[in-house]
Formats: C-alpha cells, sequence, structure tokens
C-alpha cells in the first residue's frame, strides 16, 4: 500500500492529447452518476470508466496500470477558507 501520494502536474499537451485516445481506460473515484464521473467523461467522451470506491485505489490503478489514467476530486482548501471569514 502506498504512504504518500504525489501529485505530479501533467503537460498540457499531453493532457489535452490524451483526451482524444479512443478505448481509453479512465479509472475514476465514485459511483456512476458521480461528480468526477462526470469530469471523465467531459473529459474523453469515448474512454472506458473504471469506478473505485476510494481516491487511494483510484491512484494505485494508475501505478499498476491497471487503467491510462485516474481521475480524483481535489478541494480547492482556500475558497472554503475565505468564506470562512
Amino acid at each position: 500500500m502506498l504512504s504518500t501520494i504525489h501529485i505530479i502536474p501533467l503537460n498540457i499537451s499531453i493532457s489535452s492529447a490524451c483526451q482524444y485516445i479512443e478505448r481509453m481506460i479512465i479509472g475514476t473515484f465514485g459511483p456512476e452518476g458521480s461528480y468526477t464521473e462526470k469530469a471523465a467523461k467531459q473529459w474523453n467522451r469515448t474512454g472506458e470508466l473504471h469506478y473505485y470506491d476510494d481516491i487511494l485505489d483510484t491512484v494505485e490503478a494508475l501505478l499498476h496500470n491497471e487503467v491510462d489514467c485516474s481521475i480524483v476530486p481535489v478541494e480547492n482548501s482556500l475558497e472554503d477558507l475565505s468564506r470562512s471569514r
């Protein structure tokens, strides 16, 4: 099991090109109907989605080459802090 997850930003040109790969397998956090599924479908309309119950499983699927990419939610904590003031 992973103890630390590092988020590495993708080069925009690589990320954009991946949107159009047919038969891409995309790992997505959450069940069908989640916002993450919606984001995955908007990013790549032809991809095959694999659903995972937690973020760690979604990332590990990518690291173990079970999927071509993984999409997980990231909370914007800066926005939440500004609302509480």
